[in-house]
């Protein structure tokens, strides 16, 4: 405190001094005094106020005592200024000139005078900046050993994930020989039973005993095929471009049970670089990166190209009409995890296989799946009030029930009225007023099939037409899942389509459409328990061969 004291005394006897040769100015808030790389003959002194000193935009000190000094060191030493110096709010500076204390009656004094206060100055810039120093060494020792933990941390997650991987495959391994030993039951001992009850009359197809063995046979030709198409992966190559780490994370996860291991990058200068290098089976595009498409076009033209854009993101639709390559899109659903990754691997194997229809990929083994047929647009309300029943004997809550029964009512009305259309490709009834009767024949009937799994409920209605377009499903997506324009549908010359898309993304988590154009179309919507929201989702996936 003493030292303190004796510090100002001598900064004011000095002040005394140079008060007379000097020229007092007042700078307002954010003045430049001194500017970084300008030659200064001039000295200032802190009178009131307070000075920021800024050096590559960057605050690194604050001045705010009487008597404080900038200036001086480019002024004695002839060199530019090293930093800025800028008034923070008002400030009185004394100005002085280092040329006009040569033209004095007692220059000596007065210099001496003047570097005296020069010495105390930098002595105690230079005490801040031990000061400073000495936080800096403190600040990094610790942020050192922050780095050291998090870099521990690190490590040992990449090893835990390394181990899931490992695990992940060890459990796909010990899948695949359950699924083989489950095909040599089917083929050694299903087969002939069935062929040995169908020789006895009280064991023919209806009997409780032969519809048992027609049911498990059935469910084990399921698996065999699973097993088939897995084992169909091997030798794969398959390359996932995703800047998002999280994304990347996922990926490697949802496929880390498949015998897949695909390459995933996070740049296009990589992807340029391996897209350039050799063909690919399957390559996932993040709609980020989406002028890639055109090289793939070029260099793997027999690749299947797979889009994926985040939830509610319409931003690269007109772009992605841009390219006849583009077939397959996918939305993701942010905080699904257990969807995400189910998705992802449905995808791939969709992908491999190339059968892309059936709800029995979305959902878990074992779930029964419940099948209808309609051909006339009045059985409608029939075939729904049928569906409800079962959804109530499952205990489904009604707010859940009312959504779906919405969805199911819009997809029959497009499968009905919009998707058939004739040999030559033209509309048959999307015209026609949706109270005005359709019957359809036998061979264009509608299928609808619905599940549940514990985690999601599942609808879908197929018809043998294929005539939904994906260009229908960007125009609607680009409209933001608006219904506002009355003159959409008009627009897209349908009696009801764009409304009827609006509404089943209102009331779904999620929508799937698979196309074989001008063979089969296959519209899947999905429900979860969990959620209650009925805002539009925008999450979607689109597969058309």
């Amino acid at each position: 405190m003493k030292q303190e004291t004796e510090y100002k005394k001598i900064i004011e006897e000095l002040l005394k001094i140079f008060l007379p040769i000097g020229e007092k100015i007042t700078v307002n808030d954010g003045d430049v005094i001194l500017k970084t790389g300008e030659q200064n003959e001039e000295v200032y002194v802190l009178l009131k106020g307070s000075l920021k000193i800024i050096v590559q935009n960057e605050i690194i000190g604050i001045l705010s005592d009487q008597g404080e000094i900038v200036g001086e060191i480019s002024a004695l030493t002839v060199s530019p200024c090293l930093a800025d110096v800028m008034s923070s709010g008002t400030s009185e500076l004394l100005k002085i000139n280092i040329h006009s204390l040569t033209n004095l009656s007692n220059p000596e004094l007065t210099q001496a005078s003047l570097y005296k206060m020069f010495c105390l100055s930098l002595s105690s810039k230079l005490e801040q900046t031990n000061i400073k120093a000495k936080e800096f060494e403190r600040l990094s020792h610790s942020l050192e050993e922050e780095v050291k933990k998090r870099t521990a941390d690190l490590s040992a997650r990449n090893h835990e994930l390394n181990l899931g991987y490992g695990r992940l495959s060890s459990l796909h391994d010990e899948n695949m020989k359950i699924l083989k030993r489950l095909s040599l039951i089917e083929e050694e001992f299903l087969r002939p039973s069935i062929q040995m009850a169908s020789r006895h009359e009280t064991s023919k197809s209806g009997s409780p005993l032969m519809d048992k063995l027609l049911a498990l046979q059935h469910e084990l030709n399921f698996l065999n095929k699973e097993r088939l198409d897995r084992e169909s992966i091997k030798g794969k190559s398959v390359l996932v471009i995703e800047p998002d780490g999280k994304l990347r994370s996922l990926i490697k996860i949802a496929l880390g049970g498949s015998g897949i291991t695909p390459e995933v990058i996070q740049s296009s200068e990589e992807a340029n670089l391996l897209i350039s290098q050799k063909p690919w089976d399957i390559i996932f595009l993040t709609s980020e990166y989406l002028e890639l498409a055109e090289l793939i076009k070029i260099n793997c033209p027999n690749s299947k190209l797979v889009i994926s854009t985040k939830k509610g993101s319409v931003d690269h639709i007109g772009d992605i009409r841009k390219f006849d390559n583009i077939s397959n899109i996918i939305s993701y659903k942010e905080g699904d995890l257990y969807f995400n990754s189910k998705g992802l691997l449905t995808t791939f194997m969709k992908m491999i296989s190339g059968d892309i229809f059936g709800i029995e990929k979305y959902i878990n083994w074992g779930a029964e799946i419940k099948q209808f047929q309609i051909t006339e647009s009045e059985k409608r309300s029939e075939m729904r009030d049928q569906i409800v029943k079962q959804l109530n004997l499952i205990g489904i809550r009604k707010s859940l029930i009312s959504r779906m029964e919405l969805v199911l009512e819009e997809l029959l009305m497009n499968a009905l009225y919009d998707a058939p259309i004739d040999e030559a490709g033209n509309s048959i009834h999307n015209h026609k007023s949706r109270q005005t009767p359709v019957t359809l024949s036998d061979n264009q009937a509608i299928k609808v099939k619905f599940a549940t799994d514990g985690v999601y409920a599942v609808i879908s209605v197929e018809d043998p037409f294929g005539s939904f377009k994906k260009d229908d499903l960007m125009d609607y997506l680009e409209n933001n899942l608006s219904i506002h324009d009355e003159n959409f549908n008009q627009k897209k010359g349908k009696g009801g389509a764009g409304k009827g898309l609006y509404l089943i993304a209102q009331n779904s988590n999620l929508v799937v459409f698979n196309v074989a154009r001008f063979t089969r179309t296959e519209v899947i919507a999905f429900f979860s328990f969990e959620s209650t929201s009925t805002s539009p989702t925008q999450s979607f996936q689109y597969f058309e061969i």
